[in-house]
């Protein structure tokens, strides 16, 4: 298991992407905020099938920049959302 100074260290680069399951969404949201409270300026991108613009608890969630979804939907586009169809 990679240790949390090592995730920071690895950071440095600028991003810090995850891909998020079931099974590890939470702990995702958590190492996520954890980079954000020790490199504000790094970039958190989480992909995986968990990320949906149907995901209510991931929405809730600010700690993470980009969400990277598998295809384009129309609608819930407000600035707010933290969504990015790429």
């Amino acid at each position: 298991m990679i240790s949390h100074p090592q995730v920071y260290h690895e950071c440095e680069a600028g991003h810090h992407g995850m891909s998020c399951y079931l099974w590890n969404v939470e702990r995702s949201l958590f190492l996520a905020k954890q980079i954000k409270l020790q490199l504000p300026e790094c970039k958190v991108v989480l992909g995986g099938p968990e990320i949906t613009l149907e995901n209510d608890f991931l929405l809730q969630h600010r700690d993470f920049d980009i969400g990277v979804v598998a295809k384009r939907r129309t609608g819930n586009t407000s600035s707010s959302n933290p969504f990015q169809i790429l």
